[in-house]
């Protein structure tokens, strides 16, 4: 019964080893998309705007994953991550001017680029929920 047990947990670990080993890297594209946006320059140098909190937003959640491990409950963080991820996804495609009410940056808008690679942490994240 024990050997079943850690086999189970063995198994468990190495299926969210796998995701993370998706969800980083889509992660760091969303980061790196972000930082390709027209406007990312003058955000970054001012601390602030749209493109600054998502981006911020997206690398604490980068920084969440990558020290799941370090954390008392590993499962839970992971868990966060990949909610993290479904919210990053609603805000970059906002519609209700609530993004731009919270950052004050009513004009810039997301890139396709954008949208897509938000898209694409919640397609991988999903094995995190």
């Amino acid at each position: 019964m024990i050997s079943e047990h850690l086999v189970s947990r063995q198994v468990i670990e190495a299926m969210s080893t796998h995701t993370e080993q998706d969800v980083s890297p889509s992660l760091s594209a969303l980061m790196d998309a972000i930082t390709r946006h027209p406007s990312w320059s003058a955000q970054a140098a001012q601390r602030r705007g749209k493109l600054y909190y998502m981006h911020d937003f997206v690398g604490n959640s980068k920084r969440m994953l990558e020290d799941a491990a370090n954390t008392p409950d590993p499962a839970d963080t992971r868990r966060e991550v990949g909610m993290r991820c479904m919210f990053a996804q609603m805000l970059v495609n906002d519609d209700t001017g609530k993004l731009s009410l919270m950052t004050q940056d009513p004009r810039t808008e997301f890139t396709e680029e954008v949208k897509e690679m938000a898209q694409r942490c919640v397609d991988v994240s999903g094995n995190l929920i």
